[in-house]
């Protein structure tokens, strides 16, 4: 009784047949797995050239892609592996192997045709701007929330510095970005009843041997039990390690760090407004999505700054933008470059107006003050516009309509 005999479902073949199956299969899709690569390679580079060379790391960390991608490799594997076991030496005189591994590996083949036919749908939505200032308005925005939803631990006593040894200098072991802090990890390393006090917010630049963190151990405590990391309180010489609980990487990450989605999409205005692109709808569509993270961060609560663990130890991080600076900052790049273009003049005006009447019903006074330093701003760039257009009337209809006075 052969396997195709008992066991229906596999396809009935020889090992010449399955061997001959196996071959074109993995040639086939190791041509297919360089279509593959040959396309995220192009999507990169058209996502880097058109829109901003930031936004690559959502393009790298695209699931899909790594799915697509790993399951074209694991066909070619399969195939290779089985194809070299069944060598011309191996007998199977029932055909099961042969059956199994020709199943297998056409099961496979089926599903890698369905992924790349997916693929080529899929990274085509996903290179449409829209798509693109989408989700990295939602990244930016669930950042920006998590930032601004948590208060400072009240009341906060004071903490007696001199009653403490001198502070460790903890340093930067590589040059890089610092991309977030484990609160808990940090507060778990060091003795209780110590003050950590982070000097470098995340989001900045540090360079090999910078001062990350400060800190202080009560004077009582022990010299072998306080230790941070591979630095030991009352060592001459302070190894550069980094101190557990931080990461420092080779490039921004919105996690802890919403100040980067804002510079992606302010990137992606600028490099649309450029000579070489000339994009103003895509500059225009950059802007909108840039009301919806801001929001959050004039509605929420100040960026925390003061973490207590349960053993009195606390933690200290450096103050964050604040929600003027984080208007201030696209607003103010998009404006400059945006003076000939009306439609994105338009598209300013249109957005911080909407911005402005949500603060407005919120009461919430500071937003409003702020937003109209905006609107001042771009009212004087509008009435110095050489060239008026049905864009620039209507702008100064927005600003007008939105209850700005000044």
């Amino acid at each position: 009784m052969t396997a195709s005999d008992s066991l229906p479902f596999l396809l009935p073949t020889s090992l010449a047949g399955a061997r001959t199956l196996l071959a074109s299969i993995a040639g086939a899709t190791i041509t297919v797995a360089a279509l593959v690569f040959s396309m995220t390679a192009l999507t990169v580079q058209l996502a880097s050239s058109q829109y901003s060379p930031r936004v690559l790391d959502g393009f790298l960390r695209d699931r899909a892609q790594q799915l697509v991608i790993g399951i074209v490799v694991g066909t070619f594997t399969f195939s290779l592996v089985s194809l070299a076991t069944m060598g011309a030496g191996v007998r199977d005189s029932e055909g099961v192997f042969a059956a199994w591994a020709a199943t297998v590996a056409s099961a496979l083949a089926l599903a890698t045709v369905v992924a790349i036919v997916y693929f080529v749908d899929h990274i085509t939505r996903r290179l449409r701007v829209e798509n693109i200032v989408r989700r990295i308005s939602a990244e930016t925005t669930k950042s920006m929330a998590t930032a601004h939803a948590q208060r400072d631990p009240e009341p906060l006593e004071p903490w007696d510095t001199p009653a403490m040894a001198d502070p460790l200098e903890i340093e930067a072991g590589s040059s890089g970005w610092l991309q977030r802090f484990d609160a808990d990890v940090i507060l778990d390393s060091v003795p209780a009843g110590s003050v950590v006090a982070l000097e470098r917010p995340v989001g900045s630049f540090v360079v090999r041997g910078d001062v990350l963190a400060k800190v202080w151990t009560p004077n009582d405590t022990r010299v072998d039990d306080a230790r941070v990391g591979d630095a030991r309180v009352g060592d001459a010489r302070v190894d550069p390690t980094e101190l557990p609980g931080i990461e420092i990487g080779d490039s921004r990450t919105t996690t802890q760090d919403p100040g980067f989605g804002l510079r992606q999409l302010t990137d992606i205005a600028l490099r649309a407004l450029s000579p070489g692109i000339n994009d103003p709808a895509t500059a225009a569509d950059a802007v909108r999505h840039l009301a919806e993270p801001l929001l959050v961060a004039f509605t929420g609560s100040p960026p925390r700054r003061f973490y207590v663990a349960a053993n009195g130890s606390r933690l200290v991080v450096p103050a964050q933008l604040s929600s003027v600076d984080y208007l201030a900052g696209p607003f103010g790049e998009i404006r400059q470059a945006a003076a000939g273009q009306p439609l994105v003049l338009r598209a300013l005006a249109e957005t911080l107006s909407a911005m402005r009447a949500q603060l407005q019903r919120r009461d919430h006074t500071a937003g409003v003050d702020a937003i109209d330093d905006e609107l001042a701003a771009l009212r004087r760039l509008l009435a110095g516009a050489n060239s008026p257009s049905r864009h620039l009337r209507e702008a100064g209809e927005v600003i007008a309509a939105s209850g700005f006075a000044r």
